[in-house]
C-alpha cells in the first residue's frame, strides 16, 4: 500500500510559514503519542533551528503512557529538546506546556530588559501533520473555542493569530505532510491514526493491516473488544469481527466496508484499549 496525499494549500501554507518564523520565539511540534516518528514531519527541523522546540505527545490518552514517557526521555537525552504528553480534550499535561511557555517568555523579557527594551508577547508558531490536535491544543492553551476544530484532516488551511491574556500569542497552521512518503510504513500508520483522508485509502487492506499489527503487539485486544476467537490469522479474525458484529449484506455475505471501517474507528477512538503503533528503540 503505496499512500501520497498532499493537497495544494499546503505548498502555499509552508511558503507562509517559513516567511513567517522570523518573528516566532517558539516552536511547539504536535505529534500524535500513538505514532510518534511516523506523525513527524522531516520537513520541521529545517523550520526550528535556533528557536525554542518542544514536541507535544498528543492524544496520549490513546497511547500506551510507558511508551509514550518512553519518548519522552528519548527527546530529551537523545536530542536535547523537552517534551510533554497531553490529552488537548480534556487538558491533561496542559500545565506543564503552560509552563514551558511562562519560563520562555520570562527568559526573552529578562534579555530585552538588559537591552532597555520593553517586554512583549512570546510569539509561538503551533506545527504539526493534519489531525494530530493543533487546534484542539491551542483551544485548551486559550482556555476558549476558538480555533477550527474537526476530527478530520486538512481542516486548518491558512495562518492565524491568536493572543492570549499571560502575553502569549500563539500562531495556528496547517497540517503539513511532506510531498511523498517513501517509508511504506509510514504511510499506513498515518492512515491508520486518520491523518490521510480515508478516502484514497482500501479501508479493507487498511484494516489488515492494523489487525495484523495488533496480533504481534496487543493480541488480546479483539478478544477483549469483539468476543473474537485467538487466531493468529489476520482474515480469520476479521471475518470473526464481522459475524459477532452482523456486518452483514442483504444476500448474508460479509459487509467489508462496514466491517473495516467499524474495526479502525474502535482503534482510532480507543476502544481497542490504549495502543501504540511505535517504540523509540525501532528508530
Amino acid at each position: 500500500m503505496v499512500i501520497n496525499w498532499y493537497p495544494g494549500h499546503m505548498a502555499k501554507a509552508k511558503r507562509q510559514i517559513t516567511e513567517q518564523l522570523k518573528l516566532i520565539d517558539v516552536v511547539i511540534e504536535v505529534l500524535d503519542a500513538r505514532i510518534p516518528y511516523s506523525s513527524r514531519n522531516p520537513d520541521i527541523s529545517s523550520f526550528v533551528k535556533d528557536k525554542h522546540h518542544i514536541i507535544v505527545l498528543n492524544k496520549a490518552d490513546l497511547a500506551d503512557c510507558t511508551i509514550t514517557d518512553e519518548w519522552e526521555k528519548m527527546y530529551k537525552d537523545k536530542y536535547g529538546i523537552e517534551a510533554v504528553s497531553v490529552n488537548a480534550v480534556n487538558g491533561d499535561g496542559i500545565k506543564g506546556l503552560l509552563q514551558y511557555l511562562r519560563e520562555v517568555r520570562d527568559e526573552i523579557s529578562g534579555i530585552r530588559a538588559k537591552k532597555g527594551l520593553l517586554a512583549r508577547p512570546v510569539r509561538v508558531m503551533v506545527l504539526g501533520i493534519p489531525n494530530v490536535g493543533k487546534s484542539k491544543l491551542i483551544n485548551r492553551i486559550a482556555g476558549i473555542n476558538k480555533a477550527r476544530v474537526e476530527n478530520r484532516p486538512g481542516v486548518t488551511h491558512s495562518l492565524s493569530w491568536l493572543r492570549l491574556k499571560n502575553n502569549i500569542e500563539l500562531m495556528d497552521t496547517p497540517g503539513l505532510l511532506w510531498p511523498k512518503q517513501n517509508d511504506r510504513n509510514v504511510g499506513i500508520n498515518l492512515a491508520l491514526t486518520g491523518t490521510i483522508n480515508p478516502n484514497i485509502v482500501d479501508v479493507y487492506e487498511l484494516s489488515l493491516h492494523l489487525i495484523n499489527k495488533l496480533l504481534e503487539i496487543k493480541p488480546a485486544a479483539f478478544v477483549d473488544r469483539y468476543a473474537v476467537s485467538d487466531s493468529k490469522v489476520p482474515e480469520d479474525v476479521f471475518f470473526d469481527i464481522a459475524d459477532k458484529r452482523g456486518c452483514k449484506l442483504k444476500g448474508g455475505e460479509i459487509d467489508f466496508e462496514r466491517t473495516s471501517k467499524l474495526i479502525l474507528n474502535d482503534f482510532q477512538t480507543g476502544k481497542l484499549g490504549r495502543i501504540s503503533l511505535e517504540r523509540p528503540e525501532w528508530f
